[in-house]
């Protein structure tokens, strides 16, 4: 069953379940390139699985059900063609219309742990192959102020970046002292409730607290005080969500109020003595494009139509970060601004990405969550794909080439410690390691000066058990962008016992 496409925005057949459409390729037929996702049955499985592709044409006849499909995603206009003649040929002749047959052989098992993974392509440098075992990682550096004062010490690049639920209790000293950010997550219009949130339709945003459910002023002073950056993360996934089934949609009533709330949001950060602000954005805004069928539950009262709702939001993404910008630099040059975006919204093609990209100037670095599903690191690793539908390599190139040009300093790469298993994206401390070297080793070390790593959730890094390991490896080149990286201190050893890590679908708990 055909079920999404990530890349122009088709949307499913309800007639024909079994059909995905493909846009106009125009002139130059070299120029498009193709991915689908589908959904196999839940009970298939096999040793020997034959998968048969079947591509029709509707260049010489329109087939059936042809002409009751919505199109306008793909932006194919209608056409004069008569209907194709049913029953089709079996064997493709005569070729009117033109039928195309393809196969693929495959395994399809449900012990994930016990498969053997296909090979991806090589890099152009050898990097670890599989992020899921790591029996040969860098070795851990045993004089930890080293390492840590290092990575602490780097705020524009080889970042180590924690997202703390504010919900959930306070972090010790043990767990953040090698993080140079700690995002408090999140700042919202509404109170929660089980069912539905309960939306402020004004978009009052209330003073969130720190940790613990309260505001612990002291603790922000004391994090401040030692050299970190504690940042004040607007959004996340209660806010209204973009996947299926999420029924919130508080951002709605946010809309239009970007200068409002973005007084409320610097009035917070003034009034805590924070130091930026994230917006954790993973709502929708192109529903008449990409995201067509998504956001069900946006206020119809407020916007009667797909195209008066994805104006509103894209204008709401744009002037939320320009408002933001120019009132934090009001204040001073040392507030930061950052977005969170999910791996599906990074698409050049994404009205997101284009929105960021020209609002890159306003813009101290983006942390991209690669781990929502559609990426999947731990099992594909930085280059390959397989268990995801994209590489993060693609992605990455893309943010740190294009968005942010021969910026790889701007990038920092998300991570999920706990929280993701529906998308099989959850990472231990050396996986997250492995992949951070395949990030730096990727072309001959393009990436190598890189703007570090984020990681949800602080909780889950229990005595720094998570971010130890990851900051060792981010000492070794932190300091890079002026410079100044630090000569890598005498190590020891030690070996860990390789894991594995289960793949399972579904929607990770997340910012």
């Amino acid at each position: 069953t055909f079920v999404e496409d990530p890349l122009y925005g088709a949307v499913p057949d309800t007639n024909h379940p079994e059909r995905a459409y493909i846009p106009n390729a125009g002139s130059d037929d070299t120029q498009w390139t193709y991915k689908h996702r589908y959904q196999l049955p839940s009970n298939l499985e096999g040793e020997l699985v034959i998968i048969q592709w079947y591509y029709l044409t509707a260049n010489s006849c329109n087939p059936e059900g042809y002409d009751d499909y919505n199109f306008a995603p793909l932006g194919i206009p209608d056409n004069s063609l008569g209907q194709c003649n049913y029953p089709l040929p079996s064997n493709g002749v005569p070729g009117k219309p033109e039928q195309f047959w393809n196969c693929a052989e495959v395994k399809i098992s449900t012990d994930c742990e016990a498969s053997t993974p296909f090979p991806t392509k090589q890099p152009s440098v050898p990097v670890t192959k599989s992020p899921v075992a790591v029996s040969t990682p860098r070795p851990t550096i045993s004089n930890a102020p080293t390492f840590k004062s290092a990575v602490a010490e780097s705020r524009e690049d080889s970042r180590l970046i924690a997202y703390l639920a504010n919900w959930q209790a306070c972090p010790t000293d043990d767990m953040l002292d090698a993080y140079t950010h700690i995002v408090i997550a999140f700042a919202v219009s509404y109170t929660w409730s089980a069912a539905k949130n309960n939306c402020d339709t004004s978009c009052s945003v209330s003073a969130p607290p720190t940790c613990g459910n309260q505001v612990r002023q002291d603790l922000i002073d004391k994090w401040r005080g030692q050299g970190k950056k504690v940042i004040l993360s607007f959004g996340g996934a209660g806010m209204g969500g973009s996947w299926p089934g999420d029924n919130n949609n508080c951002w709605d009533y946010c809309f239009g109020k970007e200068d409002d709330v973005s007084t409320q949001l610097v009035s917070i950060v003034q009034n805590q003595k924070l130091d930026g602000i994230d917006l954790d954005y993973e709502y929708c805004y192109d529903t008449e494009g990409t995201q067509s069928g998504k956001c069900t539950a946006k206020d119809t009262s407020l916007f009667p139509t797909k195209a008066s709702f994805d104006t509103a939001a894209q204008n709401f993404l744009t002037g939320i970060t320009s408002n933001l910008r120019q009132k934090m630099d009001a204040l001073g040059d040392d507030y930061e601004l950052t977005h969170a975006p999910m791996d599906s919204d990074l698409a050049p093609t994404s009205k997101y990405y284009q929105i960021l990209k020209d609002q890159n100037e306003n813009l101290n670095y983006l942390m991209p969550q690669f781990y929502n599903g559609y990426i999947k690191v731990v099992s594909d690793g930085f280059t390959g794909t397989g268990a995801g539908a994209y590489s993060a390599e693609s992605v990455y190139s893309n943010l740190a080439m294009d968005l942010f040009p021969n910026r790889p300093d701007k990038v920092v790469f998300g991570f999920c410690v706990n929280g993701c298993s529906g998308t099989g994206s959850n990472a231990n401390g050396q996986q997250a390691v492995s992949v951070l070297q395949q990030v730096k080793e990727f072309d001959q070390g393009q990436y190598s000066c890189n703007g570090g790593a984020f990681f949800w959730v602080a909780s889950a890094d229990a005595s720094g058990s998570w971010s130890d390991p990851v900051a060792a490896e981010l000492a070794l080149t932190a300091g890079c962008l002026d410079g100044t990286t630090p000569p890598t201190p005498s190590p020891q050893t030690t070996t860990p016992n390789p894991t594995t890590t289960s793949i399972a679908l579904g929607r990770p708990d997340h910012p």
